[in-house]
């Protein structure tokens, strides 16, 4: 599980147990003080997912720069049994040495599962055996290759999420102290 996701469900969880036993035992003092303490930890949690991701997407920034290569698909089919994906495995040549790659064409893994069948068998469907693709390799090493430099959709979702947990921390701690002058 990405740690991203573990961060957020941590301070969810944290956050609901401690107004949860505050507002039970009617302690004002220990609500304002762990208040403060959960709007603290929101804010550095959604500012370091917020970092990590971005620098997740500085990577698909550079591997845009990588060379690119013509590669032969060897091999085109559907995948799965529930969660449909396209499986498309291709050759190319760098430096009179070949190299396999293989690609879901970034297809997304939500949806119906018709929509995701469909999704992959149209993937097929555009990219036969024998179609000549671009691939972009990486030029430290060569057998690493992408065709679609993509950043996930989980990618987005995360830094959406913990730009709430953010501001969200922000404009907590920011109340917080201005209620109290």
């Amino acid at each position: 599980m990405n740690i991203s996701v573990i961060i957020i469900l941590s301070v969810t969880v944290l956050a609901a147990v401690v107004f949860l036993v505050t507002c039970r035992l009617s302690i004002s003092w220990a609500r304002s003080v762990w208040g403060k303490w959960i709007f603290v930890t929101m804010a550095c949690a959604g500012a370091a997912i917020v970092v990590t991701e971005s620098s997740d997407i500085d990577q698909f920034l550079a591997m845009k720069q990588w060379p690119t290569v013509e590669a032969k698909i060897i091999s085109s089919r559907v995948e799965g049994q529930r969660a449909f994906h396209p499986e498309i495995i291709y050759e190319y040549t760098v430096n009179d040495k070949t190299y396999n790659g293989s690609t879901d064409m970034g297809v997304p893994g939500f949806g119906t599962k018709a929509n995701r069948l469909n999704v992959a068998s149209t993937n097929v469907v555009h990219n036969p055996v024998g179609k000549i693709i671009s691939v972009h390799f990486d030029p430290a090493n060569p057998a690493f290759s992408q065709v679609r430099i993509v950043p996930s959709y989980t990618a987005f979702l995360l830094l959406s999420v913990s730009s709430m947990l953010l501001g969200a921390g922000l404009w907590g701690l920011l109340t917080a102290f201005i209620r109290k002058k």
